[in-house]
């Protein structure tokens, strides 16, 4: 059984104009093809294609359907996370050949499984379907603080800050979960000039970093992952990486949020203290098991 799934790049300044099409990439056992590029010469449609093991095959079933009629139901497989992980790092290959910046995205609907021979049309109809599952993860996302409440001295303020707007920055652009949770943890290491545990006992002692929930349990948990996310590929192998990808997205905005109100509260950027000048209040949280809280201000209108 193959799997092939479609997404569309698009590029932030114009290839060279001797790039020639189709690109196609072999490599470990995937395949990365660009067939053409688009009419605007910025966008190009991707293909990712390699085996799957039918035997890892679930079925997702959707909710129930207000018509009364039988809920959808997916394929759903293991390996479709380094399929995600290997477009990544093709991207990755091709803005190094071509100097250009590569953004990309899914396409809805082009994910497809190709059957090789009667065995895997057999699989097809005990699954009683052919249809990739699109079951998307949900993760609750905030922002801990409220633009609204920007005032000209907290831009100032703020600008000081610029290794750490810089590695925020950076972490934006990201597009996968690993590297963003990885330039997120610079963020922290710039912030207080230290790392791993050293990093962990401050923060542990940090006053806003205490306001959001934050343990030294859990933040030594943080980085043991940080330290996974760095060595996921070339110690453990796949399964190793696919655990990675899924506990950093879990994570992520936890993550964030602790970031922000470091970038607005550290009053000393870059040296090992615990001193904080809150440039704006915390309008939001992510707590560690996942849910939102809202924060309502006390100060008088």
């Amino acid at each position: 059984m193959r799997f092939r799934t479609e997404y569309t790049l698009s590029f932030l300044s114009s290839p060279p104009r001797d790039l020639q099409f189709p690109i196609r990439i072999d490599f470990e056992g995937k395949v990365f093809e660009i067939p053409e590029i688009g009419e605007d010469g910025k966008s190009a449609k991707a293909f990712v294609e390699g085996p799957v093991d039918r035997d890892t095959f679930t079925i997702d079933v959707g909710p129930e359907r207000l018509n009364g009629s039988e809920p959808s139901r997916g394929i759903s497989f293991p390996e479709k996370a380094d399929f995600v992980y290997f477009l990544s790092k093709m991207v990755h290959l091709l803005s190094f050949l071509i100097d250009t910046p590569v953004r990309y995205s899914r396409t809805l609907g082009g994910d497809l499984l190709i059957p090789e021979g009667p065995e895997d049309e057999r699989c097809f109809n005990e699954l009683g379907t052919k249809q990739v599952s699109s079951r998307f993860s949900t993760t609750l996302s905030a922002r801990s603080f409220q633009f609204s409440t920007i005032t000209d001295q907290t831009l100032q303020a703020l600008a000081t800050k610029e290794v750490g707007m810089a590695l925020y920055s950076q972490a934006l652009m990201d597009q996968d979960s690993v590297a963003k949770y990885q330039d997120l943890w610079k963020v922290l290491e710039s912030a207080f000039c230290a790392r791993d545990d050293k990093l962990v006992q401050l923060l542990a002692q940090y006053d806003p970093a205490k306001e959001l929930g934050f343990t030294l349990d859990e933040l030594s948990g943080l980085l043991t992952l940080r330290g996974r996310a760095s060595h996921a590929e070339s110690r453990s192998g796949i399964e190793e990486l696919r655990y990675v990808i899924s506990e950093t997205e879990k994570r992520l905005t936890r993550l964030k949020c602790l970031v922000e109100q470091v970038l607005v509260t550290k009053k000393s950027w870059g040296i090992r203290s615990l001193g904080t000048e809150r440039l704006t209040p915390v309008s939001a949280n992510i707590k560690s098991d996942g849910t939102l809280v809202i924060i309502k201000s006390t100060r008088e209108s």
